[in-house]
């Protein structure tokens, strides 16, 4: 449940500052300068876009152990063993996640607003690999 909250939040903070980023813009007269806006705009959610499925890919296999001892636990037929054993992988996969995300570099291509916003929202990434 943590880690939908987490991975919700990150998200809603991606596109709340994606939107955001350009609304002062939105003010100039001329039509040239709404239309390159518009184009900066669409490069930017590209850009969150393509950062979002990076970050996705690259803690997909940690994440996929942690989520199969999660089922796990609420399976009531599997038994202790194998429970356990899903359990010890999983803690690995969130030590190992937990370092991913340290080591995690923000693309240049991204806004440097967007960029400490996602900054700021790895720390608490990182604390929830750390709980597990």
């Amino acid at each position: 449940m943590k880690r939908w909250m987490i991975i919700l939040g990150v998200s809603t903070l991606l596109v709340v500052t994606g939107c955001s980023s350009n609304a002062g813009d939105e003010s100039n007269d001329s039509n040239e300068s709404a239309d390159s806006g518009s184009e900066e705009e669409n490069e930017i959610k590209k850009d969150i876009l393509n950062w979002q499925k990076n970050m996705a890919n690259t803690l997909r296999p940690e994440q996929s152990q942690i989520t199969n001892f999660e089922t796990m636990l609420g399976d009531e037929e599997a038994d202790e063993e194998t429970v356990k054993e899903a359990g010890e992988n999983a803690k690995t996969a969130a030590k190992d996640a937990s370092y991913k995300v340290v080591d995690y570099s923000v693309s240049e291509d991204i806004n440097d607003e967007v960029a400490e916003d996602i900054k700021q929202a790895l720390p608490s990434l990182q604390e929830y690999y750390e709980e597990i």
